[in-house]
């Protein structure tokens, strides 16, 4: 197992978010739309997973097959689980990173009729 550092998650969230508002606003507005869909696409795969796994269990030995998987998600989860804890983490610092505080609070110039102008964009609370 690799001795990975933990993440700065401040450092990735602020380097996230200034990344992201260095970027044209059209561009910034796709990544958090991405962003902002996750949790909904998130629900969406582990509704699927549920189907898949019920369908399984309804099949002549399906039981058994569910137990081989499930024993096999408790080694890799044994196996990678510290690591995959921080990938998560600085996942998470990056999505937060380019979340939109207060849907682009209003700064500057606001907001134009074509979308939102660079000198409007709060994409991270700076401290």
């Amino acid at each position: 197992m690799p001795n990975l550092p933990e993440p700065d998650a401040p450092a990735i969230t602020s380097q996230t978010s200034d990344a992201l508002a260095a970027q044209a606003p059209q561009v910034a507005q796709v990544v958090t739309d991405a962003v902002a869909s996750v949790p909904q696409i998130t629900e969406n795969v582990n509704a699927q997973l549920t189907a898949a796994r019920e369908g399984v269990l309804a099949q002549p030995g399906g039981d058994q097959v569910i137990a081989a998987l499930d024993n096999a998600a408790v080694e890799a989860n044994y196996a990678f689980g510290p690591t995959a804890d921080l990938i998560g983490q600085a996942l998470g610092a990056a999505a937060a990173g380019a979340t939109p505080r207060n849907h682009y609070r209003r700064r500057g110039r606001g907001f134009g009729p074509g979308g939102v102008s660079r000198s409007s964009f709060s994409l991270h609370e700076r401290k």
